[in-house]
């Protein structure tokens, strides 16, 4: 993807394999003579890569900032004869890790990291504020819209949430559902790294049923489930208000 410049491909592949920027890639002639050693960040910096795809790469392996190629060159280095919106773009991310987002072409914030720099709105679920949550979204719809990521110790994808996955997971009441997906109802058709919907999410956790409801309201296609409706409904009214750890898709998912 970066030999090809698919610089949106490129970001969507961190997104789902963020581990993949930090494998080193080398070659060597047939006498033994290394030809080249780098990591993906290396070699896009040498095509003049578009802001956003340096930012999805450092946000799979912030460390690679500071790895040197077979040439010992910094990326920073390589950069310098590749224009100044790389070169601030690097600098920036020296200067500040904690600020590095991942950004579609027109600037928009599309990915955040758990551990760094979730969005205010995900910090209020993770918490667990839900008159907050509701307030804060209803202020700032537009993080409605992003991804949050966990990774592994390995830079393995633990996890890939929107702000409606997480809330489901954390149990939110059906005033907080309801205003994140005011905010963006799309998100009911997008699926979490393990391929579930919403309401996936909401059968898996025996949510209350006012929950299921707006999320079968919002996308009624996602109906499609293992059991059927009647059969989850009822299983839904009896666990209301009924909320055990056992219950919870990995107890520690979003915390």
């Amino acid at each position: 993807l970066i030999r090809e410049q698919h610089w949106e491909g490129v970001m969507n592949r961190i997104c789902t394999n963020p581990e993949e920027a930090r494998i080193w890639v080398e070659r060597k002639s047939k006498s033994g003579n290394l030809i080249f050693r780098h990591l993906p960040l290396h070699l896009a910096i040498g095509l003049a890569p578009p802001v956003y795809a340096l930012n999805a790469l450092l946000m799979g392996y912030q460390d690679s900032i500071r790895c040197r190629d077979e040439k010992g060159q910094l990326p920073l280095q390589i950069a310098l004869s590749q224009g100044k919106n790389v070169v601030n773009a690097l600098v920036a991310a020296v200067e500040n890790p904690g600020n590095i987002l991942m950004k579609d072409p027109m600037g928009a914030t599309i990915l955040t990291d758990n551990d760094r720099n979730a969005t205010e709105l995900f910090e209020l679920i993770k918490e667990q504020a839900w008159r907050e949550c509701v307030e804060h979204v209803n202020a700032h719809p537009e993080e409605a819209k992003v991804w949050t990521i966990k990774k592994h110790p390995d830079g393995s994808l633990k996890w890939r949430l929107l702000p409606i996955h997480g809330a489901i997971i954390n149990d939110a009441p059906c005033d907080v559902i309801e205003a994140i997906l005011n905010a963006y109802n799309d998100g009911a058709k997008c699926r979490e790294n393990q391929g579930m919907l919403p309401v996936h999410l909401a059968q898996w956790k025996n949510s209350r049923l006012d929950v299921v409801e707006t999320l079968i309201k919002a996308y009624p296609p996602g109906v499609k489930m293992n059991r059927p409706l009647k059969e989850y409904s009822q299983a839904a009214l009896k666990n209301d208000g009924m909320r055990k750890n056992s219950d919870r898709i990995d107890e520690d998912s979003i915390q």
